[in-house]
């Protein structure tokens, strides 16, 4: 039995089914119906079969680095994924993608920030735990780091596992900062080589050189009192709902992430479309709501239609699998019963 099967007792692990400016966002109200035809951006994690000889083993390499399944991985085609990855909201997902199909890790999890902490956006191989946000100072600077006992007591109750497992954490970070925190642990890694654990580690480390980062959202239990302030400048608005528990179907895609990692996603990229010209925001378990701002009421059904497509085009890798159907409606802005058409519209 592993020590991650001892640390959890057997228990299973539980994966949960769980740019463009408002120029753009105009630009394409105007367009004709007709150019409805898109194309949807695919991320692919799969990757090709090396058919290439593997090169004879150094004469020291001890029997068990031999038997690493980390020894013979394609460590360029891999970063080669990863830096092809348009800088997009969904970005860090596909990137989890590519990671989780392509390193044997026996388990493996993505931290994300919210707020001044950072809060679990996927895992694989942990059994299910508290799923609490853990401290930022639990990141450490240094790549594939071994947490100490004080970060274990930390973690490991958000991940369910025992604070005697050995995990080690690397850190993603851009100019802006901390993006982000890959905790795993894997046994065969532990005894392969210091240049394989660092290759790992700095796999992990690198994975968002070149993406935004996204931050986990806070869903709101009262999006109407959020919403109307946001929204006093304008006469007229088009609320438009989404709910994302449908995209679940396709489960292969989104092995192991949250929903409110994806939700996460949705809504930065849908404060991007909308910029100063509306209002975004999370509320429930799993869904959203757009509100656009306008001095002339519009067509629900072609705002609906428009922001739907321009949505699919700033999540590739989202889009590349089931994309969820939006609601919409028209809101006068100066009626007294605004705010009660509204709720009736997010309760639907």
């Amino acid at each position: 039995m592993s020590l991650l099967e001892k640390a959890s007792g057997g228990k299973k692990s539980k994966v949960e089914p769980s740019q463009a400016g408002t120029s753009l966002f105009k630009r394409a109200m105007a367009a004709s119906l007709s150019e409805a035809k898109t194309s949807a951006l695919e991320i692919s994690t799969s990757l090709a079969k090396n058919d290439a000889s593997p090169e004879p083993l150094p004469d020291a390499m001890l029997p068990s680095q031999a038997s690493s399944p980390f020894l013979y991985l394609a460590w360029d085609e891999i970063k080669g994924m990863l830096a092809s990855l348009p800088p997009y909201s969904d970005s860090i997902l596909a990137a989890w993608s590519i990671l989780t199909t392509s390193l044997p890790v026996e388990a493996i999890s993505l931290f994300l920030p919210h707020g001044d902490f950072l809060a679990p956006a996927a895992q694989i191989g942990f059994p299910e735990g508290t799923g609490d946000d853990i401290p930022v100072s639990i990141s450490p600077r240094d790549k594939g780091t071994l947490l100490d006992d004080e970060a274990k007591a930390l973690i490991a109750p958000s991940l369910g596992v025992s604070v005697g497992m050995s995990m080690r954490a690397a850190s993603m970070h851009s100019e802006s900062g901390l993006v982000g925190l890959w905790v795993y642990h894997d046994d065969s890694l532990e005894s392969s080589s210091e240049e394989i654990i660092f290759q790992v580690s700095e796999l992990l480390a690198e994975a968002s050189a070149s993406l935004p980062s996204c931050s986990m959202v806070f869903p709101s239990s009262d999006p109407v009192s959020l919403l109307l302030p946001k929204l006093n400048k304008y006469r007229f608005a088009t609320p438009i709902r989404f709910d994302i528990e449908s995209i679940y179907a396709d489960g292969a895609s989104y092995r192991g992430i949250s929903t409110k990692a994806l939700l996460s996603a949705f809504v930065a990229a849908s404060e991007k479309i909308l910029e100063q010209a509306g209002a975004v925001l999370a509320f429930g378990q799993a869904s959203f709501i757009c509100v656009l701002g306008s001095s002339a009421p519009c067509d629900p059904e072609l705002a609906l239609f428009q922001f739907t497509k321009t949505l699919k085009r700033s999540l590739p890798f989202i889009a590349s699998s089931v994309f969820p159907k939006g609601s919409s409606t028209s809101l006068d802005l100066s009626s007294d019963r605004a705010s009660e058409e509204l709720s009736r519209f997010l309760a639907t």
